[in-house]
């Protein structure tokens, strides 16, 4: 009888906690809108505008 091994890789999230980061240590502004319309009307208008700034690197902007 031959003994069989398998392997299930775990899903890392090494790349996402690295550019998260990334994206923390020098800021980072996002700004976009949604807008629903029927017929060339309208109907909602979201404006979307996100900033995600880490805490040591607002310290200096603030003066303390």
């Amino acid at each position: 009888m031959t003994e069989q091994h398998t392997t299930v890789a775990q899903p890392s999230l090494d790349g996402l906690v690295d550019a998260l980061d990334r994206i923390i240590d020098g800021g980072a502004a996002v700004a976009g809108d949604l807008i629903v319309s029927v017929d060339g009307i309208d109907l909602i208008r979201v404006d979307l505008r996100l900033l995600i700034a880490g805490i040591q690197g607002t310290e200096g902007a603030t003066g303390s």
